[in-house]
């Protein structure tokens, strides 16, 4: 009903228009925070075990691949291929898992989170089997390189979208108990794939993992649950607008970095202890079990203290000790129990990043552009990742044996990840670092 309001002349004004809008929009925006808030848990602790079991069936068995290449370098399994040939399969597994991101984000946005998950189990399990059966090296390019990553870049997009929906003050916690599942399923699968390599030969030991994985993972899949019908995310195919955004060009650089240490130590280690130390098989399978060790006490840990100090401080600082801790411990390893103090340690330093990156990119870029945002982030990994393993046994084999380059470069990429890390902070706080143009 309209009122009048009577001016000093005694004449009659219309009452001022009052914008109802505003008042309900902004009320509307306070309780979808609050609803944020509130979900601080619930089914999400389901779900954080469900993708650490995911994580751990996937990456956990990526990760044990150092294991293999330790061993097709050792016995030349299959004519004609090279160590090259073998560094390469490792690399392959996790750049195809990033590339393929842009559709799965797709497919998961159209049919959601468990059509995707059992997609992605499918190609990984059927990929394995293939693989076992193989006799020379484009089958091994086929099955354990790109089909393997295929699943698992499925399973990745639809998992690591999953945790930071449920959470908002545990989120890093949250997320850090689910990555540890890639340093749980590294632990086991590389204390159990040297004993299944030498007592039922290479081939059965990759049917054993297809067939384990597999069921493990469609359990999972089926309980995989999310809050899209509340955080509304985007799921495009290609989002090129986030390239326009400082922060997230900052964020594309600590990964980038990130995962050229980070392959590097994973895929050289063992390979350095069979090499340089001479370690026979159960010795180079515990190297690879004390990296996933770090690997568990070091991401639940880093998520922890990310929710209390901050997730791009923690970011930076446990990113640069990464680089350091190479320099200064890798190097001198002349030892066995040397080489397993420096790979327990490196496990959780570099490891981190898949503790982190997804509350820091929920941070910088919002719950509703996270999909999009790692789906792009990912895509732009396929380039560390495919010859981040080939670069690192080119140093070695172009220095005469000599792992220093290769020690170096994994050190030093983590020290650069990290200072992009520490710039993206700044940015955060409204401090934009001289290095970084300003966009249009």
């Amino acid at each position: 009903m309209s009122k009048s309001i009577k001016s000093s002349s005694g004449e009659s004004a219309p009452a001022p228009k009052v914008d109802v809008a505003a008042p309900t929009d902004t009320l509307s925006i306070q309780e979808e925070a609050s609803q944020e808030i509130m979900h601080d848990g619930g089914y999400g602790w389901v779900c954080v075990f469900a993708v650490f079991m995911l994580n751990a069936h996937t990456w956990g068995i990526s990760t044990s691949y150092s294991v293999f290449l330790a061993h097709y370098r050792q016995t030349s399994t299959l004519q004609g291929a090279s160590s090259l040939h073998y560094a390469f399969v490792g690399g392959l597994q996790f750049s195809q898992a990033f590339m393929i991101s842009p559709l799965a984000t797709k497919v998961m946005g159209r049919f959601g989170p468990r059509v995707c998950l059992l997609a992605g189990v499918v190609l990984q399990t059927s990929s394995l089997l293939g693989a076992s059966f193989a006799t020379h090296i484009w089958h091994l390019y086929l099955g354990q390189a790109l089909g393997f990553g295929w699943g698992v870049g499925f399973i990745l997009i639809a998992s690591q979208n999953v945790v930071p929906q449920w959470f908002h003050r545990r989120r890093g916690l949250a997320t850090g108990l689910a990555a540890v599942g890639t340093g749980a399923g590294g632990l086991l699968y590389a204390m159990v794939a040297g004993q299944m390599i030498q007592q039922m030969g290479v081939g059965w030991a990759i049917r054993v993992l297809a067939i384990v994985s597999g069921v493990v993972n469609t359990a999972c899949s089926i309980t995989v649950r999310t809050r899209d019908k509340v955080i509304h995310p985007k799921y495009s195919l290609f989002n090129f607008d986030l390239f326009r955004q400082r922060r997230y060009l900052l964020l594309l650089g600590f990964s980038f970095f990130s995962m050229l240490g980070e392959i590097v130590i994973l895929t050289q280690i063992p390979d350095y202890g069979a090499v340089v130390l001479e370690l026979e098989g159960t010795q180079i399978s515990v190297i690879g079990a004390m990296v996933a060790l770090g690997q568990i006490l070091g991401r639940s840990s880093i998520g922890l203290a990310s929710d209390h100090f901050g997730h791009l401080n923690i970011a930076a600082l446990v990113t640069f000790l990464a680089g350091l801790w190479s320099l200064a411990v890798w190097i001198p390893a002349s030892s066995y129990g040397l080489l397993i103090f420096f790979s327990l340690f490196i496990g959780a330093f570099a490891g981190a990043f898949w503790s982190i990156i997804a509350p820091v990119t929920a941070e910088v870029m919002t719950l509703q552009l996270l999909p999009d945002s790692l789906s792009m982030m990912f895509l732009f990994l396929v380039l560390p990742t495919t010859f981040s393993p080939v670069i690192g046994m080119t140093l070695v084999t172009t220095a005469d044996g000599s792992y220093l380059g290769t020690q170096v470069f994994a050190g030093c990429s983590f020290i650069v990840a990290a200072t992009f890390c520490w710039a993206l902070r700044m940015s955060k706080v409204g401090r934009d670092p001289i290095i970084v143009p300003t966009l249009g």
